[in-house]
């Protein structure tokens, strides 16, 4: 790092002999002394701060039967907008909330592993549900399909949400069982 020495009392237009002409345009440090002279700004400590870990999203429970329901809304929406589109493959599973299906498939599988009967859906997968109905209608959707879709959109909007504390197991969201868990000991699988 460069320090500069800035003397107030030198102009450019005249400069003391031996000094080098300071080009007041191209000077990044403020002429005036009242920068040097401001006190800095602190924190006020009687402010409430954001807290540094972040809040929990919303969660729904959601049973295996609706899982499976929305895993197929979601492939009917990705197949008809894949045949009648005509853009790339990222913007068809975005449109179609395609991508959402992968991780209700691991979350299904732990749910099952760990005996519960339900899996839990972040508010903005809804979101993805949505989307997803949405251009099933513009792109000439089947009407079971839509008709799932919005059954599913009016009971995840009933639904209580964060009734239960949820978790990462190996990547994967899960509702946290109490009882299950504790009885059960770890959800990690057994190396011995």
């Amino acid at each position: 790092m460069i320090a500069l020495e800035f003397d107030h009392s030198l102009t450019p237009e005249s400069p003391s002999p031996g000094m080098a002409r300071l080009d007041v345009k191209r000077q990044s440090i403020p002429a005036s002394k009242d920068f040097w002279e401001t006190p800095m700004r602190r924190r006020r400590r009687d402010r409430a701060r954001n807290p540094l870990t972040p809040t929990a999203p919303d969660v729904i429970a959601v049973t295996f039967r609706e899982t499976v329901a929305l895993v197929e809304v979601l492939e009917h929406a990705h197949a008809q907008i894949s045949e009648l589109s005509n853009v790339d493959k990222g913007t068809i599973a975005n449109a179609s909330g395609f991508l959402l299906a992968p991780s209700l498939y691991a979350r299904v599988g732990l749910a099952s592993v760990k005996g519960s009967h339900s899996i839990p859906l972040l508010s903005t997968e809804v979101g993805s549900l949505e989307a997803a109905v949405i251009n099933l209608e513009s792109y000439r959707g089947n009407e079971v399909a839509l008709c799932t879709g919005y059954e599913l959109l009016e009971n995840f909007a009933k639904r209580e949400k964060n009734s239960h504390r949820m978790q990462y197991i190996h990547g994967v969201l899960a509702f946290i069982d109490e009882v299950g868990d504790a009885a059960n000991g770890s959800a990690a699988p057994s190396l011995t």
